[in-house]
């Protein structure tokens, strides 16, 4: 049976490939989607199975992949082989529970369109360089300990007040002890520069 299954793994890898697809295209996939792929196309709810498609997802381990938890994403972080195989357990052990009511959905994901703008943000202005949300705030927080002696919100007093947000969000990405929260506060920061950027794209045009 191991001989076969391992055999049948092959086949498996074209499902893989569809799924990588529509991650590429969606930024995010459920782990209920694939695993319920997985087992329509012969893979059953056991451990052995649990391990293989472990196996199977095992390029999501790292960078740039990450995860997020719930329908919303709020809480997420940077991805990594403990945290791929806990998602995976988490949903097999779903589904040998029968449905219990309390699992949430969680996300595989590539890093957003709105974070990569914080991203490309913190490199132009502070030339932080680094594709992992979490890594940038830390090296922001380091930066500023190291080169700035104020708070950041006196930056408010000199600043238009167009600049009152985006700096809001970056002290609370700077003083926030959670990294869980930093990404949804990059995504928040990086949509308000992509605005920013299609207004100005837009008086471009226009001259």
């Amino acid at each position: 049976m191991i001989k076969e299954t391992f055999e049948d793994i092959s086949k498996k890898t074209d499902e893989m490939e569809l799924e990588n697809e529509k991650l590429k295209k969606e930024r995010r996939i459920a782990i209920s989607e694939v695993i319920e792929t997985l087992i329509g196309k012969g893979f059953i709810p056991c451990n052995l199975y649990a391990y293989l498609t472990g196996f199977l997802l095992k390029e999501y381990s790292a960078e740039p992949y990450r995860y997020s938890e719930g329908v919303q994403g709020d809480n997420g972080g940077m991805m990594s082989p403990e945290k791929l195989g806990s998602i995976i357990g988490e949903y097999y052990r779903y589904i040998f529970s029968g449905g219990s009511k309390g699992y949430k959905e969680e996300f595989i994901e590539i890093i957003s369109d709105e974070q990569m703008a914080f991203i490309h943000f913190l490199e132009n202005a502070f030339n932080i360089k680094t594709y992992v949300v979490e890594k940038a705030a830390t090296r922001l927080r380091t930066y500023y300990k190291n080169n700035i002696s104020f708070p950041i919100w006196c930056l408010k007093t000199i600043m238009d007040k167009d600049l009152e947000e985006p700096l809001d969000i970056i002290a609370e990405i700077m003083y926030t002890e959670s990294e869980q929260t930093v990404p949804s506060l990059a995504t928040k920061l990086g949509t308000i520069l992509m605005n920013d950027k299609n207004k100005v794209d837009k008086k471009k045009e226009r001259k």
